[in-house]
């Protein structure tokens, strides 16, 4: 394994122990409480779409993969710019789920409907911090976007590889957060 892919496991091996620390947290104060006396603090529609626009995105990024292995340059800006707008989309949601949550139902760290900030807190932190590495995902995506209309990664489709370990990982993170958070 080439280094630059080893250090990208690495990684990722790493925000799996950070991604776990949080779940595993939310779900033994859950257990403590009483599992079934926490109702979903947000309604699941939104967490429902998007589930199915980052399923969809990691879709985009396997065909990124593909287009460039075809050394496609087309291919390639297609399925980028797809799952840049369904990042995008995905961020929009998340932002008028966290407007609506909190202006509209004041669902704060230090009140909520429910009466208990420890679950607020908990979705918040969980919540934002998958918002921030889809952020950072995004950062990624617009610099290989832009690369790829500069005439790069035709010929060596590895930087495009990692970037979906790390968008399948952000995916594959989000899966456990809506039910934990949205379902349940």
């Amino acid at each position: 394994v080439e280094k630059v892919k080893l250090g990208m496991w690495f990684f990722l091996a790493s925000d799996v122990l950070v991604f776990g620390a949080l779940l595993s947290a939310a779900i033994f104060i859950r257990y403590n409480a009483g599992w079934m006396t926490w109702e979903p603090l947000t309604e699941s529609l939104p967490g429902l779409i998007n589930t199915f626009v980052l399923i969809t995105s990691s879709f985009t990024v396997i065909l990124a993969l593909v287009a460039a292995r075809r050394q496609s340059r087309q291919g390639l800006l297609a399925t980028l710019g797809t799952t840049i707008v369904l990042g995008f989309t995905f961020m929009a949601i998340k932002l008028w789920e966290w407007n609506h949550e909190i202006f509209d139902r004041g669902v704060t760290i230090s009140a909520n409907a429910h009466g208990d900030p420890i679950q607020a807190s908990i979705y918040y932190v969980t919540t934002g911090l998958h918002g921030i590495h889809v952020v950072l995902g995004l950062v990624v995506a617009i610099f290989l976007f832009v690369r790829v209309y500069q005439g790069h990664y035709l010929e060596d489709e590895r930087p495009i590889e990692y970037f979906g370990l790390y968008w399948h990982f952000v995916d594959i993170v989000w899966v456990f957060i809506f039910p934990l958070f949205y379902l349940f």
